[in-house]
């Protein structure tokens, strides 16, 4: 679908959105390749120290797994680097933290989300989402967590430490990159994982949650490499209190911290949002999704460069956008330039039941949902309480992909449906804005937010 224009594709994309059509539906569930039917793990490696690797640790800890070792490891020297990273909207993510113990420090970190106001470039209003009215009107209930509605928008970096103070620190190993996996076969020989430093260690499970080049994804699936789908992202982060002399006043409309506020340009489509940051402060952000034939890097290690922010302000420029967004563009200090990058979710997720993925390693998927950091927390509150309570390993991993595979899927589908449409030009912008203006008025557009922040653990 990637590849078709124009039209046609916006056409596949609608059908699909309002059938909510799932591809593991479509297609069947990847073949599962447990092995190992033996007693549940006593030795558990995470490799990744990212929202899944971290929520992991927190899931294998608190639920009764029976694990005893759990040890991560993340070839970075810092798991809460400041300053690395853009936003992340939490939802259903945020309800299953919940679950771990972790609302309090969460509300705590993080900017509550109580609107989504879209609109076309031109100020025309798409569609007003009152996100509290929504959720508990129509919502998984599970997303209404001591009265507060589950629906945040917290930077990466103040993410990653409101995780990593609820990780037990001797499981945590930093500066430790992993350079090869080994499944023992599912017989009595463990899984091996070797260092860049020339040591290795054996567990009786290895889970991947090392991101979108996964070394653990590899060993379970073999070579194979990320789909481009044709977007870029610039992220623009504009800290407060950075504000330079002769600034006009606030970055971003008073009142607005709580709403997002989307706009649909020519070939393009901009986010301006406030997430809390480190430390109790707000963080105003541009997200610019952009159509861009030319493959860019996915940036994995989140490195901002100096030449990004005038391609920024001539991408803003290009495609019309107001400004609302070039006023926050205007105080960036740093920008971020991603690719976007899909992986075949229906690969298996597991081999010889001591190999098993979780997050991007299992489903790399776009964030035009806003679902990549949510759907990876809810695979490991999923695989931890599968492991606690299936009697055996394999049980547990058969369990864990019957359940996390066809969302995720799913999901993943959609998001790059959502964003060639979002991104479209000329004529196919014209037919875009009009087609999201119906599918809120008829409800869809309401049901797509619903349907990806439910819990599906």
């Amino acid at each position: 679908f990637c590849t078709m224009g124009g039209r046609g594709s916006l056409m596949v994309a609608l059908a699909l959105l309002l059938s909510g059509a799932s591809l593991a539906q479509g297609f069947g569930l990847a073949s599962l390749t447990m092995v190992r039917t033996g007693p549940q793990p006593k030795r558990v490696a995470i490799v990744g120290a990212g929202p899944a690797g971290l929520s992991l640790a927190i899931a294998l800890r608190r639920l009764d797994t029976g694990v005893e070792t759990v040890k991560i490891f993340e070839q970075k020297e810092l798991v809460a680097k400041r300053d690395i990273g853009g936003g992340v909207q939490l939802n259903g993510g945020a309800a299953v933290l919940a679950k771990l113990g972790l609302a309090e420090d969460l509300h705590a970190a993080a900017q509550p989300m109580e609107r989504i106001l879209s609109r076309s470039a031109d100020g025309t209003q798409l569609f007003d989402f009152n996100l509290p009215e929504m959720i508990r009107g129509q919502g998984d209930p599970q997303m209404v967590v001591n009265n507060n509605v589950m629906v945040y928008a917290i930077m990466r970096d103040n993410l990653q430490s409101v995780l990593s103070n609820n990780v037990d620190q001797r499981d945590l190993t930093l500066g430790k990159k992993v350079v090869k996996v080994s499944s023992g076969g599912g017989g009595a020989r463990p899984a091996t994982l070797e260092f860049a430093d020339g040591t290795r260690e054996e567990f009786d499970l290895v889970i991947g949650a090392d991101g979108i080049n996964s070394k653990v994804r590899k060993a379970i699936v073999g070579p194979e490499s990320p789909s481009y789908i044709g977007i870029k992202i610039l992220f623009g982060v504009a800290p407060r209190g950075k504000e330079a002399e002769g600034d006009e006043g606030p970055t971003r409309p008073s009142g607005s911290d709580a709403e997002f506020h989307q706009w649909f340009g020519t070939g393009g489509y901009g986010l301006a949002s406030t997430y809390g940051g480190l430390g109790g402060t707000k963080v105003d952000q541009i997200a610019l999704c952009i159509a861009d034939d030319r493959p860019a890097s996915s940036n994995p290690e989140w490195k901002a460069e100096e030449q990004s922010k005038e391609t920024l302000r001539l991408a803003l420029e290009r495609t019309g956008m107001p400004e609302e967004l070039q006023k926050i563009a205007r105080r960036v200090d740093r920008v971020f330039e991603v690719g976007c990058y899909t992986s075949n979710s229906l690969q298996p997720w597991s081999k010889d039941g001591q190999l098993v993925l979780v997050g991007d390693a299992a489903h790399a998927m776009p964030p035009f949902l806003g679902q990549g950091a949510n759907q990876a927390i809810q695979d490991a509150y999923s695989l931890a309480s599968n492991l606690a309570s299936a009697d055996t390993v394999s049980e547990a991993l058969a369990k864990y992909q019957r359940t996390r595979l066809p969302p995720t899927a799913s999901l993943t589908l959609k998001s790059v449906l959502v964003g060639k449409l979002e991104t479209q030009a000329g004529a196919g912008a014209v037919f875009r804005d009009a087609l999201i203006g119906t599918l809120a008025r008829i409800g869809v557009a309401k049901q797509i937010f619903l349907d990806g922040a439910a819990v599906r653990v």
